[in-house]
């Protein structure tokens, strides 16, 4: 059996990198034999993370930033629809190597990775939808694993979506929203679609990692109060003024730091969720920037932590404030409280899940005072997000056992 796995961002982010593996554990625990291929920006560094997995070249992997980026992408994308549309002149000229139409020939299944890549808020949109048309046009079973889906600002992409999802045999969505995206606003038939938790959630590192010498190094002492905090270099696209809203969110952030120290004592671990290279540009910039201007009161680490570890950090804090999702889902998963930011409907839908809503602010809407307080709060609240977290591993063992037996069903006429 060939399974391939679509749309994978990769290991710089610890978000889907976490997804990525949970996937690949319950595909490998559905079908223990099978051929695992998948499409990703940069193959050879994704082999060394997943070495288990044949990886070929996204449509869109440019390593250049700018308008240099831009062109390099719009060319991928390009010889990419020639490359699906003219396979055996492909083959000729040596393309066979590619994300398309190469990995697509002889597949059984496709599953989309989990993530929430199908919104329209920049042009990444459009390889994501031909990515996703590649599939329907296999005729074999596509599953859109367990994502956000919208909120879709511009009319084509609402419309492609739509027309593209129908096509698929069964559509996982996260959270509430996305839910009621799929269903009021793309019109997909409600039997089509099923709500797990993030995947993130389905399976749990049992094991507790040795952290004190991240500590040592970082200059926290064994018995040190702290909180931490994940940032985010969003670009504010429906704003009408972006760069002010992007200059202010940074500005509000170094002063909740400095607050976070002067009134509560606790001196801030900058953490870092996504890792710079590859065309990414990572967290280190604006990391660095909030580092700057928070002073003593911060304490920041470039260190590219794999998830475990970053979890096992997050959980000695005495409060979290993630504007990163996964992030903040990792707070969850240890119980430590979380105050999430929102860049995207996805992270007020993921802590309603939870009945923790009154814990999300919106990113355009981020003030210092607000965040203190909000910190202050759940620090108190502690009881809240402890059941949160028994209520996130029972969900997600649940999530997990109906995606299995869902995938399985799915592809039963492809391996009988």
């Amino acid at each position: 059996m060939v399974i391939l796995i679509t749309h994978v961002f990769g290991y710089a982010n610890k978000g889907d990198w976490v997804l990525l593996e949970s996937l690949l554990l319950s595909l490998k625990r559905c079908f223990p034999g099978a051929v695992l291929r998948g499409i990703c920006r940069d193959p050879v560094a994704q082999r060394t993370y997943f070495p288990n997995v044949q990886w070929y070249y996204s449509l869109s992997g440019s390593c250049r930033r700018g308008l240099a980026r831009q062109a390099e992408n719009t060319i991928k994308v390009l010889g990419g629809l020639i490359r699906y549309t003219f396979p055996h002149l492909s083959k000729h000229l040596g393309w066979g190597n590619t994300a398309s139409p190469a990995c697509y020939e002889g597949v059984d299944i496709i599953v989309t990775c989990p993530g929430g890549y199908l919104e329209d808020s920049n042009v990444s949109v459009i390889p994501n939808l031909l990515n996703l048309w590649f599939a329907v046009r296999t005729g074999v079973p596509v599953i859109m694993a367990p994502q956000s889906i919208g909120p879709f600002h511009t009319i084509i992409c609402r419309k492609a979506a739509a027309a593209l999802l129908k096509r698929t045999a069964c559509v996982c969505v996260r959270e509430q929203e996305s839910e009621r995206i799929a269903i009021d606003q793309l019109r997909l038939p409600s039997s089509l679609v099923r709500r797990f938790p993030d995947m993130a959630f389905f399976w749990w590192d049992s094991s507790d990692c040795d952290v004190d010498k991240e500590f040592y190094e970082l200059g926290i002492g064994y018995n040190e109060k702290f909180a931490c905090m994940t940032l985010i270099d969003w670009y504010f696209p429906f704003d009408s003024d972006p760069k002010d809203r992007r200059n202010a969110y940074i500005t509000q952030a170094a002063e909740t730091v400095r607050l976070l120290k002067s009134k509560l004592g606790l001196r801030t671990l900058l953490l870092k969720q996504i890792e710079t290279g590859a065309g990414i540009s990572g967290d280190d910039e604006i990391l660095r920037t909030v580092s700057s201007l928070a002073g003593p009161a911060s304490i920041c680490t470039l260190k590219n932590y794999p998830p475990p570890v970053m979890r096992e950090i997050i959980k000695r804090a005495e409060v979290f404030i993630g504007s990163r999702m996964h992030s903040s889902i990792f707070a969850l998963q240890v119980g430590t409280p979380v105050v999430a930011i929102g860049y995207l409907p996805k992270t007020s839908g993921i802590m309603k899940m939870f009945g923790l809503q009154d814990y999300v602010c919106d990113i355009s809407k981020v003030t210092s005072q607000l965040l203190l307080e909000m910190s202050r709060t759940a620090i108190s609240d502690k009881a809240r997000f402890l059941e949160a977290k028994e209520k996130a591993r029972e969900l997600g063992e649940k999530g997990r056992r109906r995606f299995e037996d869902l995938i399985v069903e799915v592809a039963k006429p492809r391996i009988t």
